[in-house]
């Protein structure tokens, strides 16, 4: 992690709840253009999800590596997680390819991708998410118990 943090070409984005208490993170890989960006990871604490955490970082993450030049993003979701392929299929994903044995327990991932320069589903804006979340600004919050979404530095 410390690697990817620090060192990769990646960027990092953290959800950090109004207490400092970080609640989700995104990382996504940018290797050199023209090469399609990855979604590496995607974590929010059980306790948040529902709150659409997840979806204000894809949704940042994405918005950073189009303004970045990137034409395509990949990621690779387990097969069985279908709460994970729903997500990113409302965020424009498209499914492309089946890996078997993708995951060290031998389950089987599926390949998805999306055009960066397709904008997101119809209706699908943050103005109508709940925990004011700005759609403006990056996720910078504006009432109180809200969520920051940043870069880590």
């Amino acid at each position: 992690m410390r690697y990817l943090l620090f060192r990769a070409k990646a960027i990092t984005l953290v959800a950090v709840h109004q207490t400092d208490q970080i609640i989700g993170y995104c990382i996504g890989l940018i290797p050199s253009l023209p090469r399609a960006a990855r979604v590496y990871s995607l974590a929010v604490l059980p306790q948040w999800r529902g709150w659409h955490v997840a979806s204000a970082l894809l949704e940042d993450l994405i918005t950073r590596l189009g303004k970045q030049g990137y034409r395509h993003c990949v990621l690779e979701v387990r097969e069985t997680d279908i709460g994970a392929w729903r997500l990113y299929q409302r965020m424009g994903f498209e499914q492309f390819a089946q890996a078997p044995g993708y995951y060290e327990d031998g389950a089987t991932a599926l390949r998805m991708r999306r055009r960066l320069d397709k904008p997101f589903a119809p209706g699908w804006s943050r103005r109508s998410w709940p925990r004011g979340i700005d759609s403006e600004k990056t996720g910078n919050a504006r009432e109180p118990g809200d969520i920051d979404i940043a870069p880590s530095s």
